[in-house]
């Protein structure tokens, strides 16, 4: 006679109804996963604050190679502020009549450098003497720096100016004369200012632009053509009204994402903008391949322990 079978007994299914109790090589999975969460979770923390370490880093590179060349710039502007306050003070510009502070200016020519020209003005801004000695008589009360010294600026850099002797591109700088005796003024060649700075050396992927007060590029390296003598772009131009400078994530001239570094005019670069971009991809791109590797080793480690774990629940 036929046993009749006990509807309990299934195979170990349970009762008819009842949830299907979780397989070995399931709880097997559970538990790999869940040993491996804290993992992930720690590469993940480690990866941010790796992350967060490289773009501190990458700020402190931005400021010290802003403060390096605000400081070339500073000593440029130093030694000419030196060479009006010594000037001014000569006989021949605050006593003498025009032919002696010409002759005082024609020897003076062949101590000065080829990029730097001197100026003796009268009260009402018309060129005494000059280094270049084409420029006597020329009016120049129009221009900014001219009439700051003889407003009594103590020393004013005006914005870039073309020469109206042969067109060049001069960054000028002046200082009045004691007891209104006119105004000394000088002007910097600004290729030869663009040249000098950029022998400043750079990380791979950097910028550095230097702009006047009025937002017209004097330099840029490396060079982007047609950037030179003319307006920055809008957001470089609001960089020129913040009075602490600092460090912001921008579009550098090219195009590039960079952290930027930058002083504003008056901010000891004596009327000068000066920007240091660091490429930000350049910057965090060794963390970032790190990073890479690292997540793609826990991944195989993760499918790696997976596996084994479905193997052994299914064979024991």
């Amino acid at each position: 006679m036929p046993v009749a079978k006990n509807p309990g007994d299934g195979g170990g299914r349970g009762p008819v109804g009842a949830p299907r109790a979780m397989t070995l090589p399931r709880r097997l999975l559970l538990v790999v996963v869940l040993c491996l969460l804290p993992l992930a979770a720690l590469e993940a923390a480690n990866a941010w604050a790796l992350r967060q370490a490289e773009a501190a880093r990458s700020h402190d590179q931005a400021r010290r190679l802003l403060a390096l060349v605000a400081a070339e710039q500073a000593s440029v502007a130093d030694g000419v502020r030196h060479v009006l306050a010594t000037l001014r003070q000569t006989r021949a510009v605050r006593e003498a009549g025009d032919d002696a502070c010409q002759e005082l200016m024609g020897r003076l020519r062949g101590e000065y450098p080829a990029y730097l020209d001197a100026y003796a003005l009268d009260a009402a801004g018309r060129v005494r003497c000059s280094t270049d000695a084409r420029a006597a008589g020329l009016a120049l009360a129009d221009r900014a720096h001219v009439r700051a010294a003889l407003a009594g600026v103590p020393f004013f850099a005006g914005p870039s100016i073309l020469s109206r002797l042969d067109g060049r591109r001069v960054l000028p700088y002046a200082m009045p004369v004691p007891d209104g005796g006119g105004a000394v003024t000088a002007t910097l060649d600004a290729t030869w200012l663009e040249a000098f700075l950029a022998e400043r050396p750079l990380p791979p992927g950097a910028a550095l632009t230097v702009a006047d007060r009025d937002g017209t590029v004097l330099m840029r390296a490396p060079h982007v053509p047609g950037v030179v003598g003319r307006p920055l772009p809008p957001a470089y131009m609001a960089l020129l009204g913040e009075p602490g400078g600092g460090v912001i994530e921008m579009a550098g001239l090219d195009g590039v994402p960079r952290l930027v570094a930058h002083a504003p005019p008056g901010g000891g670069a004596d009327g000068l903008l000066i920007a240091v971009g660091i490429d930000k991809a350049a910057a965090q791109g060794p963390v970032d391949q790190a990073l890479a590797r690292s997540l793609g080793l826990l991944a195989l480690c993760v499918l790696a322990a997976m596996a084994a774990a479905a193997a052994l629940g299914r064979r024991y």
